[in-house]
């Protein structure tokens, strides 16, 4: 049941005892601050960002209603390793789909000690040969943004080295909407 209040309510994620800010480095909240008419409705947005190997994601936020009670939410989640999250330099030292990676073949990559050592990702390179095969007679093919699904499928083609190229993420008629 929705709460109707005659008065704006104004909210901010505060940060908690002994620490620093209000979320994690790896997360972004938008707005963290605000005021909410009566009547009206805020969304709010979580940005991850996973720049870095991390396992496992976990923090607690705090949003304080002024005049009100503090609400805590809990933000947590696994990861697990993908191209999209990787740089290209420990890429470039990657001979197989990163999802068959062992531990110490991951260390060894990022680390810059791995005995391989291409010019180009592999995965950059399947991109640019699937594109160039497929891709070249695709009209207007970069012109919109891929839904999330069609972006889910080439991101595990590449993590998981499936043998199922990209064909169906690309529409072959003359018109033909832009996935990719």
């Amino acid at each position: 049941m929705p709460i109707m209040y005659r008065v704006p309510a104004e909210f901010e994620f505060i940060k908690k005892l002994d620490e620093t800010s209000y979320c994690k480095d790896w997360l972004r909240i938008i707005p963290y601050c605000g005021s909410i008419n009566p009547g009206e409705k805020c969304d709010v947005k979580l940005e991850v960002t996973l720049e870095s190997n991390l396992k496992k994601i976990y923090d607690i936020l705090v949003l304080h209603l002024k005049g009100g009670k503090d609400m805590f939410i809990t933000v947590s989640a696994e990861c697990q390793r993908s191209c999209f999250t990787t740089s290209i330099s420990t890429l470039c030292r990657i001979s197989v789909p990163i999802m068959q990676l062992f531990d110490d073949q991951w260390k060894m990559a990022e680390s810059g000690e791995s005995p391989v050592l291409y010019s180009v990702p592999r995965e950059l390179w399947l991109l640019i040969d699937h594109l160039y095969r497929h891709g070249l007679k695709v009209r207007e093919l970069f012109e919109s943004m891929a839904l999330h699904e069609e972006m889910v499928r080439v991101r595990d083609w590449l993590d998981f080295g499936s043998l199922d190229p990209l064909r169906i993420l690309l529409k072959y008629r003359d018109d033909s909407e832009p996935i990719l």
